[in-house]
């Protein structure tokens, strides 16, 4: 049971010597998680949305989604987060918090498993739960 709690709780760690630095709780299961470019902020996802927290763990902003995420990435300017959601839909939101768009394929109702910009950031491709890659 303790181990499944640790899993819960995104941990950040140093390389190389992989010292803890800071602990972002959390009251449901994380799904997914990743650094900004620029490593200042982690952006995580919950069943309840996005959360927005500097590597010292204050919380900087929460994204209220439409459903459950299921996976995210940073654009490599760090201007926007893309979030794969339940339902095959796709959100892209700002870095201070404002969602842009949502949209989906209205031949998916598949959960988004897997998503990740390009590099240009132009491009956004998509994983489904049903092994189908999208690129939008």
């Amino acid at each position: 049971m303790k181990l499944q709690l640790l899993c819960l709780l995104p941990l950040l760690w140093t390389v190389p010597f992989f010292a803890q630095k800071a602990i972002i709780e959390y009251n449901r299961e994380v799904t997914a998680l990743t650094f900004s470019p620029d490593s200042k902020y982690i952006a995580t996802t919950t069943s309840d949305g996005i959360r927005v927290n500097t590597i010292n763990g204050t919380n900087l902003f929460q994204l209220t989604t439409w459903n459950s995420v299921y996976c995210l990435d940073y654009s490599s300017d760090g201007s926007l987060i893309a979030a794969g959601l339940h339902g095959g839909y796709i959100e892209i939101w700002n870095n201070q918090g404002k969602r842009i768009k949502r949209f989906n394929s209205q031949d998916h109702v598949f959960k988004v498993t897997a998503i990740a910009f390009s590099f240009d950031g132009k491009k956004i491709v998509a994983g489904y739960e049903n092994g189908e890659v999208l690129v939008w």
